[in-house]
C-alpha cells in the first residue's frame, strides 16, 4: 500500500506510543475488586429499602438442587440486610431481589473452599497412622514395590500380529498369480 506494510505501523505513526499506552492502563487497571466468599460464612446482601422489597429469595447452587429459600430483611447498624447464614456448600449462591415497581434484579456470590483443603502435600508413614488412628489399611512406598513392566502390561498381541498379517499377504499374493491370467509364451519368436 501506499503508507507501507502492516509492520511499519509504529515506525512513522505517533498514534502507536498512545494506543500502546492506553491499552497497558486498560490492562494493568484492577476492574472488579476480589468478591471471593469462603464457604461457612455468611452472606450478607444490603437492601435499600425505599428501593428495594424487604425480602430476597436465595438460589442455592446446583449442587443442592438449586433449592430458594425466602429471607426477610432484618434491620442492622448500616440499614436493612438479608442474611443467608447456610452456605456451607461452593457454588454460585444468587439474591433475587425485588424493586418496588415489581421489577426483578439478581446478583451472584461465589463461595469457594479454603485453598489449604486442597494442599496435596505428601504425608509420611508416621503422620498417616496419626491420623488414621483405628482405620485398618497397608502403607507401601513406590520404591518397594518390585515388578518388571512387561508383567503389568499382559499379553502383547501386536508381533503376533504383524506376522499374521505378513502370513496373509504372502497368501494373497500366491493366490493372484495363481488365480491370474497369464498368456504362454510363443514358441519360436523371431
Amino acid at each position: 500500500t501506499s503508507l507501507g506494510s502492516w509492520k511499519n505501523w509504529a515506525r512513522d505513526n505517533a498514534s502507536f506510543i498512545v494506543a500502546m499506552h492506553e491499552l497497558q492502563s486498560y490492562l494493568s487497571a484492577a476492574r472488579h475488586p476480589d468478591t471471593s466468599r469462603r464457604v461457612g460464612t455468611p452472606l450478607v446482601v444490603p437492601l435499600d429499602v425505599p428501593r428495594y422489597l424487604p425480602q430476597v429469595r436465595f438460589v442455592m447452587p446446583r449442587e443442592l438442587g438449586g433449592a430458594s429459600l425466602s429471607v426477610d430483611a432484618a434491620v442492622s447498624e448500616s440499614g436493612y440486610s438479608a442474611t443467608l447464614s447456610d452456605t456451607d456448600t461452593s457454588g454460585i449462591y444468587q439474591a433475587h431481589m425485588t424493586l418496588t415497581d415489581g421489577s426483578q434484579q439478581v446478583e451472584r456470590f461465589a463461595f469457594n473452599v479454603a485453598a489449604d483443603e486442597g494442599n496435596l502435600k505428601k504425608l509420611t508413614s508416621t503422620q498417616l497412622a496419626g491420623r488414621l488412628d483405628g482405620v485398618r489399611y497397608e502403607y507401601h512406598e513406590a520404591g518397594d514395590i518390585n515388578y518388571h513392566p512387561r508383567q503389568l502390561a499382559g499379553l502383547n498381541l501386536a508381533t503376533s500380529l504383524l506376522y499374521a498379517l505378513i502370513v496373509i499377504l504372502l497368501a494373497e499374493q500366491v493366490l493372484a498369480y495363481a488365480c491370474g491370467y497369464h498368456p504362454r509364451a510363443r514358441e519360436g519368436r523371431a
